[in-house]
């Protein structure tokens, strides 16, 4: 989780701890971007779903918002994450990783 007020600025990471986290300006939001210009308050959420025995990342917009990924539109429908994907979400820019915590034990 975390906030970032200028998203401009410098690289933040937000670290997904939820099976689902919102996107957005609200104050509220997990992930947490301030551009009233660009964003709107729920944004978009990305939810942790298993099927077939396997886990994985949905990006899904909310509402009438656009999301990009890889410079592609997002549909309602949503997207699988992998690692390294681009999601442009307003004027902020993040890039999705997945770090296995498995491999922290080995």
């Amino acid at each position: 989780s975390g906030y970032s007020k200028d998203i401009r600025g410098l690289p933040r990471c937000f670290a997904i701890e939820k099976t689902r986290t919102l996107i957005g300006k609200y104050i509220k939001s997990h992930v947490r971007l301030d551009d009233p210009d660009t964003i709107q308050s729920k944004h978009a959420k990305v939810t942790y779903e298993i099927l077939q025995n396997k886990g994985k990342f949905v990006l899904y917009p909310l509402g009438e918002a656009t999301v990009m990924m890889n410079g592609k539109m997002v549909s309602p429908a949503g997207v699988t994450l992998k690692n390294g994907d681009i999601v442009s979400i307003g004027s902020a820019e993040l890039v999705f990783f997945i770090r296995d915590v498995h491999e922290d034990h080995l």
